[in-house]
């Protein structure tokens, strides 16, 4: 696969996420007020889980 188009397929991929707004309303309400977020999961959900505690403590919030 060529660089072009694995960038096509990136940018395709993030076009067809679908955020629900209140969920992301709650999230910067909690980092706001320096609240802990808890997030669980089994099997491939625990997975998922742990890349979302990854983002946050990262800084994929700088920008909220």
């Amino acid at each position: 696969m060529n660089w072009d188009k694995y960038k096509e397929d990136v940018i395709k991929a993030l076009n067809s996420f679908e955020f629900n707004e209140e969920i992301i309303e709650v999230l910067r309400n909690s980092i706001g007020k320096n609240q802990k977020i808890f997030v669980a999961g089994n099997g491939g959900s625990a997975a998922i889980a742990l890349h979302y505690v990854c983002d946050f403590s990262k800084g994929a919030n700088k920008d909220w």
